[in-house]
């Protein structure tokens, strides 16, 4: 339950964006290793999803590229029109900072396991 988008639970019409939010929220938890929405009860979850202030992942990570954060956002945003529109758009944006010289020194001084376990 912990892994839908908004929009699925407030029964609004869905679309690839929703697909995009999910990938946020593994992608948010996987980096920052602690669940982004947690209740004993689903109704308690889906609150949370339609209704929390998410926390940037830069919160959680100091040193995190700010580039990846913000992505990382953006997919997560709980509006479906200021997410990315297509999967193509946020692959686009995760390859455009991988190639930056500073990406790789910030990624292994902000993660809490080597950067080799990643790739």
């Amino acid at each position: 339950f912990a892994y839908i988008a908004p929009e699925i639970v407030r029964g609004e019409i869905v679309d690839s964006r929703a697909d995009i939010f999910s990938w946020g929220i593994i992608a948010w938890e996987l980096l920052a290793r602690r669940r982004l929405f947690s209740a004993l009860h689903p109704e308690a979850i889906f609150k949370k999803i339609v209704e929390s202030k998410i926390p940037s992942l830069s919160s959680f990570l100091l040193g995190i590229p700010s580039a990846l954060s913000i992505i990382i956002d953006r997919a997560l945003q709980q509006n479906r029109a200021a997410r990315y529109r297509t999967s193509q758009e946020l692959w686009d944006d995760l390859l455009s900072i991988k190639k930056s010289d500073n990406y790789q020194r910030a990624m292994e001084a902000s993660l809490p396991w080597p950067l080799e376990l990643v790739r």
